[in-house]
């Protein structure tokens, strides 16, 4: 691995060490840059050399085979690990792209049980004005032909607010079980 400028992270790496870690030309990531494809950073101190984002690069291409980062451990070394696998660089990489993909997923998840939070106090308003327009039973005489079918319309509405207030609660209580 080259030595990079202070101001560059030191997992991003030059065109010359993408070519050899993943599975691509250095023409193709040359054309990839210019086309604004494949994120980089140049260093602030006069040069020119670009150094490219390894999540970036993990997203587009395939990671070579047998890749040697150039970590070299000392066997007599203790404090060192023995057994740093040859493509930790690309296993970040990747790793660092998984995690970005699930924060997306915890987001979206998040503003889906916002939506449906919103959705629930929604229908909570019609059914409290649904309840709301009913008529007050004692507010109106009622000659006793009628008093058989308001009892069946009462039932009737009655028994919908009961269904609808558990639909409510068993959608409430079920989507955010099922993400």
């Amino acid at each position: 691995m080259s030595k990079k400028p202070p101001d560059i992270p030191d997992t991003f790496r030059n065109i010359a060490e993408a070519v050899k870690e993943f599975d691509v030309s250095r023409s193709t990531l040359q054309r990839a840059l210019k086309a604004g494809k494949i994120s980089y950073k140049t260093s602030t101190n006069g040069s020119q050399e670009k150094y490219l984002d390894p999540s970036d690069l993990a997203q587009k291409y395939e990671p070579r085979k047998n890749y040697d980062t150039g970590v070299k451990v000392s066997q007599d070394s203790d404090m060192i690990p023995h057994d740093i696998p040859s493509d930790t660089p690309v296993k970040i990489a990747l790793l660092e792209q998984e995690n970005g993909f699930l924060k997306k997923q915890v987001a979206e998840l998040e503003a889906d049980r916002e939506e449906r939070k919103q959705r629930e106090k929604e229908l909570q308003g019609i059914i409290e004005n649904q309840t709301l327009a009913l008529p007050k039973p004692e507010s109106q005489p009622v000659s006793p032909q009628k008093t058989q079918s308001l009892s069946w319309q009462s039932v009737t509405l009655i028994g919908c607010g009961i269904v609808m207030t558990i639909a409510l609660v068993f959608v409430a209580w079920v989507l955010p079980h099922l993400g």
